[in-house]
């Protein structure tokens, strides 16, 4: 899940092929009855800076500063003035000309400006705007959430957190499962809640984070010493610190992680350490943990066979890191071929190379 904020994309192999492979298929899996809009980018697609594909059925990505969105545009998450049916080809967003950086939720989407504000656009019926959009239940262009000096923003299911240049978190939209940070738990919250931590003597100002990464529910943010923590849901363990239920305050993960980058699934969480190795955490159906397993896990396992791993992004049923030769690794489902083997196929529990790739520097899945 997401995002940019959560996903950040280069112009390595991996993107040109992610890139044809999402237009391709828009362009097959048009609704029936419907043909592919024609609406053309200015520019070409493969000049691409940043891509997002981690929320819902669109996609987007950031060139020139300029935001390009395709994909299903029911609720105005595509940010073209207005909503229904799909775009099949890169549509440039409204009013949005000094993006740096995208993300993608179920039905809505958000930018970080190069002046580190958020604008946002799509669905809204839980606030996941903020309370800068003026629509009771949706914006087909985008809106500015009232907050500055933001560093990165998450887009998720129906919330939407920021990364602050203080090393804060902010979010907004459905408090479900505690994953906007509000103890009123199930609540809507279109301004921007400050994110507790526990420390032990009580939850006090989340701070000193460096990362933020959203999952379905929960969210998680790095510290500068490797330490990790996480809010929301843990309903399979996905918070890695031990308990079953939710929290909304942000726990530590349990164990000395010493993580160097961080990726929220949509039940399940990975981080890479500085030594080059990947844990994982949380749901364990479909082999996503990657580490042998079917089972859940509630504490972060370590996946075998990988120490050289530079980048990394947890999917919802999948993962895929990228190692320091420049190869990919996935693991998880094959149903849709999204391991890249080739042809679908079964669930893979531990990671398999991706064939033909020898010099990725990121990926998005």
């Amino acid at each position: 899940m997401s995002g940019a904020g959560r996903r950040a994309g280069g112009r390595g192999r991996l993107l040109v092929l992610a890139l044809a492979t999402v237009l391709v298929a828009a362009a097959c899996n048009a609704p029936p009855g419907e043909g592919p809009t024609t609406t053309s980018p200015p520019g070409p697609v493969d000049a691409v800076g940043r891509l997002d594909a981690g929320g819902g059925a669109h996609v987007c990505v950031v060139r020139d500063g300029r935001v390009l969105c395709w994909g299903r545009n029911l609720s105005g998450e595509l940010g073209i003035g207005e909503s229904g049916g799909y775009r099949a080809t890169p549509t440039a967003v409204l009013d949005i000309h000094t993006a740096t950086a995208v993300t993608t939720g179920a039905h809505h989407t958000c930018a970080l400006l190069a002046d580190a504000t958020v604008r946002c656009w799509g669905r809204n019926i839980s606030g996941q705007l903020g309370p800068g959009a003026q629509l009771p239940w949706s914006s087909f262009t985008p809106v500015a959430v009232p907050l500055e000096g933001v560093l990165s923003v998450s887009a998720s299911n129906d919330h939407t957190c920021a990364l602050l240049q203080a090393g804060t978190v902010r979010c907004w939209g459905l408090n479900e499962r505690g994953a906007v940070g509000s103890p009123d738990i199930g609540s809507v919250a279109p301004d921007p809640v400050a994110v507790q931590m526990e420390t032990g003597s009580g939850p006090t100002e989340l701070t000193g984070a460096v990362e933020l990464s959203s999952g379905g529910l929960h969210n998680c943010v790095r510290f500068s010493d490797g330490r990790v923590s996480c809010w929301g849901s843990d309903s399979n363990g996905q918070l890695g610190s031990g308990i079953n239920g939710y929290s909304s305050t942000a726990l530590p993960t349990a164990g000395d992680l010493d993580a160097a980058s961080l990726s929220a699934g949509q039940r399940h969480t990975c981080a890479t350490t500085t030594q080059g190795a990947v844990y994982c955490w949380g749901r364990g159906s479909d082999g996503r943990l990657g580490n042998g397993s079917t089972s859940d896990a509630r504490q972060p396992v370590a996946i075998p066979g990988l120490d050289d791993v530079v980048s990394i992004d947890a999917g919802d049923t999948h993962s895929c890191a990228v190692r320091g030769s420049g190869g990919l690794v996935c693991w998880g489902s094959d149903t849709h071929g999204e391991l890249g083997q080739g042809d679908p196929g079964a669930v893979q529990l531990l990671p398999v190379a991706v064939p033909g790739l020898s010099d990725v520097s990121t990926v998005a899945v």
